[in-house]
């Protein structure tokens, strides 16, 4: 037999072969010894990349796809046969202090062990601090697995495998196992739960459940039927399995391990923000624990039925204290803080993921829920107004921004959560008012929305932003701003629309380009407008504000028609979050021609730069022709890392440069092939087809380039 050591240089799909092999082979001894290391090359090696399953997906990479997935699987796969063989034998792995998140951290050096914890904190007894927590191989696993997807790999450069955008890895098997992982351990029917083999040797380790203790009604009157009142209690007591022990610890175990991993990071530190592919995690983790909360089921043991009611407990305070800083920070530009917004949504909706939901009716908060939105209003109320502000920054004329005012819309205007969130909100205001006016108020009755002392430039958090009411003069103020720019995103689209529809050369040569996916564009562009409109009688019925009518004020919007190929259907400014030719590849491009010719450009740009900028400062024909080839002048904001390891945003200003990527477009690519194809059947030369093509292009352009040819502006300096 090989040693580990050898066996992880092999090759991935080799490797995993071998090391199956070796759990099944290997002396116990062994294992122990190696188990730091094996955990180390699976998720730490190569700078964080370890076996790299944050950048293995199904599409791109299927067959080592597949083998790691067999390797990871939580019933089948060899590494947790090999975690459930250690953690029978009762063998401790030490979890370094500075492995553990912030949060836990600083608890921690409080003094303050929570109970999953307090068996495990390592106290050195010569410095009289806490040197980490020792875990089960099972706990190190977990913790290491869910701290692996907390690394930032946006600059990580990947030998061999293509490399991934940001909302690719969401796709990543790492997203895949960790929801199989909560899915796996947070049973709802613990009647169907897959136990490993080895049971016997594991509830020799397990913890003993404490069941929940009953309080007994004091005897009141001596009658013979309650004589033996104590007796029958005992006696009725639910026996625990020795499976019902395995399924508690393991739930335990996955619950405070993903919570203080994921929710416990100091996002208010300047330079950190969650990966997009733990915002997807977090929100399966939330999700789950809803419907755990929700289902007891009455075969399960006193003590699982009071984990599945402080799950939402425990979740809740993680939540409240991370999300308010996690939506003011989180960047507009790429599109990604959708995916912060549907993690609030999917916790505000914990009926959502009921066992049996009841779909005939429609989504109706039920009675049972109220609780939940009364200790849980502020991270109801606050996100939305929070949400509603950012979209006055926006661009709306892209399809994934709409859905930062679409979403929130819809989610509020269910049967009746909109109506209890008014009487919450009305009660917690009587309240506070009650509470100032008498004097002789308790510490604990104080709410938890009541502003505390915050120190200048610190980010808000749930509990030291002042609290705005949703129902309020201030929240119908910036509520109808937002309102207005709707409006006025709506009255853009229209206008589009109109001038499309408009004939002339222009105009008719762009609707034989975009043909092939004319279709495709009409349908987005009413998609948009669909929602808006939603959006727009949404928030004017839910809070009163006044319809298109009685405000008739819509804000300016400006329009640039140049597209060079880059940019969407409407462009809102000729400000930007990114430059126009570094947009997410669409499926309308080749991936390697956007790629290629990209690279070309920035060779030409470099080698005639002042001629391109001097070029398109040129007026008349000179200008006209360098635009069908030049991207105009504009700012975007880039996050500059400072000399103490900070990031700014800053703007930087782009002067003209030559962009070539509209050839990577395969609609394009066909109008070139049919115009060398007509060159051959009507002229005898396939070249001729090419030049009446481009010749054609330039004509119809040059019509209507006089009009909208904007002035001359200085030179822009680099």
């Amino acid at each position: 037999m090989k040693p580990l050591k050898d066996i992880l240089r092999l090759p991935l799909l080799n490797r995993c072969h071998e090391v199956a092999l070796y759990f099944d082979l290997a002396s116990l001894k062994d294992l122990h010894d190696s188990f730091p290391m094996l955990i180390r090359s699976l998720l730490y090696d190569e700078g964080g990349l370890g076996w790299r399953i944050r950048f293995v997906t199904r599409e791109h990479t299927p067959v080592e796809s597949e083998a790691l997935y067999n390797f990871f699987h939580p019933i089948s796969g060899p590494l947790f046969r090999m975690l459930y063989r250690l953690t029978g034998e009762s063998l401790k792995y030490l979890v370094p202090f500075y492995d553990l998140s912030k949060k836990l951290q600083d608890t921690l050096n409080a003094g303050t062990f929570p109970s999953f914890y307090k068996d495990m904190v390592y106290i050195d007894p010569f410095q009289n601090q806490i040197v980490g927590l020792q875990m089960s191989p099972f706990d190190y696993f977990l913790h290491y697995f869910a701290l692996h997807g907390t690394f930032p790999l946006n600059n990580i450069m990947l030998t061999g495998m293509p490399r991934m955008q940001e909302h690719e890895r969401v796709k990543s098997l790492y997203v895949t196992l960790s929801s199989l992982y909560v899915i796996t351990f947070l049973p709802t029917d613990t009647r169907r739960i897959v136990l490993p083999q080895n049971v016997a040797m594991l509830v020799r380790t397990m913890p003993e459940i404490t069941p929940a203790k009953i309080p007994k009604k004091a005897i009141k009157y001596l009658l013979p039927h309650r004589l033996d009142l104590d007796m029958s209690s005992e006696q009725s007591e639910v026996v625990q399995p020795e499976s019902a022990r395995i399924v508690h610890w393991r739930s335990t175990s996955i619950m405070h391990i993903f919570l203080d991993v994921w929710f416990g990071m100091d996002v208010r530190s300047p330079n950190r923000l969650p990966t997009l592919e733990q915002i997807r995690c977090m929100r399966v983790l939330v999700k789950k624990l809803h419907a755990f909360s929700i289902c007891a089921d009455m075969c399960d043991s006193i003590s699982f039925v009071e984990l599945r009611k402080t799950a939402r407990e425990k979740l809740s305070a993680y939540f409240n204290e991370i999300f308010i800083c996690l939506i003011f920070r989180w960047p507009l530009y790429d599109g990604t803080l959708v995916d912060v917004m549907e993690l609030w949504l999917s916790y505000i909706q914990p009926w959502r993921y009921q066992p049996t939901p009841d779909m005939s009716v429609g989504p109706f908060v039920e009675q049972r829920y109220e609780q939940f939105i009364t200790s849980n209003l502020q991270i109801y109320t606050q996100p939305f107004l929070i949400l509603m502000q950012r979209v006055l920054d926006a661009d709306l004329s892209r399809a994934i921004n709409t859905c930062l005012v679409y979403r929130p819309c819809r989610v509020f205007a269910q049967n009746n959560l909109l109506l209890l969130l008014r009487q919450r909100e009305r009660l917690l205001l009587e309240h506070k008012q009650s509470d100032k006016a008498s004097p002789s108020v308790t510490a604990r009755s104080v709410e938890p929305f009541e502003q505390q002392h915050q120190p200048a430039g610190s980010l808000p958090n749930a509990a030291s932003q002042p609290y705005v009411p949703l129902f309020s003069d201030e929240a119908a103020l910036d509520l109808r701003k937002t309102l207005r720019k709707l409006r006025s995103m709506k009255a853009l689209i229209n206008k589009n629309n109109q001038e499309q529809k408009r004939l002339g050369p222009r105009q008719l040569f762009q609707y034989l380009m975009n043909l092939p996916t004319w279709g495709e564009e009409e349908r987005e562009a009413q998609s948009l407008l669909a929602r808006l409109t939603f959006a727009e009688e949404t928030l004017t019925n839910m809070f009163h504000l006044p319809s298109a009518e009685e405000d008739p004020f819509v804000e300016p919007v400006s329009s640039d028609s140049a597209d060079s190929g880059v940019s969407s259907t409407f462009v809102l400014s000729g400000e930007a979050w990114i430059d126009p030719a570094l947009q997410p590849i669409r499926s309308g491009e080749n991936t390697f021609l956007v790629r290629f010719l990209h690279t070309v450009s920035c060779m030409l740009q470099l080698m005639f730069g002042t001629e391109i900028q001097s070029l398109w400062q040129y007026n008349h024909v000179p200008r006209m022709l360098a635009r069908q080839l030049l991207l105009p002048p504009c700012t975007i904001h880039r996050f500059v890392r400072q000399s103490d390891g900070s990031k700014q945003l800053t703007a930087v200003q782009l002067p003209g440069r030559i962009c070539l990527r509209f050839l990577a477009s395969y609609k394009v690519l066909a109008i070139i092939v049919c115009s060398f194809l007509l060159g051959g059947v009507l002229f005898g030369a396939p070249s001729y087809g090419f030049i009446a093509l481009i010749l054609l292009v330039l004509s119809c352009n040059l019509l209507s380039e006089e009009e909208t040819l904007p002035p001359v502006t200085g030179p822009v300096e680099q």
